[in-house]
């Protein structure tokens, strides 16, 4: 049997946009990403409430956020940890809440990674 999970698709698919004249790294390409685990979105998370301020140290989205790089949802966000076989875990990113109530046919935001 074959399934098709759009969460995990949409994230292996995806292919950032470049400006004109500019050239995407390999690593960056399609199918180099992935959805990421429970886990790997709560460190992202953590980091994430740790601000944008670029003098904290723990804040290592700084200086991509503050560039306009990288954009990190206020909501709920599809991880790739199963909670069952029709429920997935979530997070949102507001304020790193993890639940497992809602059931894979939701409609919620995906944060595709390529490296950790």
């Amino acid at each position: 049997r074959q399934y098709y999970y759009p969460a995990a698709s949409i994230c292996h698919a995806y292919e950032p946009i470049v400006k004109p004249g500019e050239v995407l790294d390999d690593k960056f390409k399609a199918h180099k990403w992935w959805l990421p685990s429970s886990g790997e979105l709560a460190r992202i998370c953590y980091y994430k409430l740790q601000g944008y301020d670029s003098n904290n140290e723990q804040a290592i989205f700084a200086k991509a956020y503050n560039a306009g790089i990288l954009t990190l949802p206020n909501e709920w966000v599809w991880s790739s940890t199963e909670h069952s076989g029709s429920v997935a875990w979530v997070l949102r990113f507001t304020d790193g809440f993890v639940n497992s109530g809602y059931g894979k046919f939701g409609s919620h935001s995906v944060r595709a990674v390529t490296s950790f």
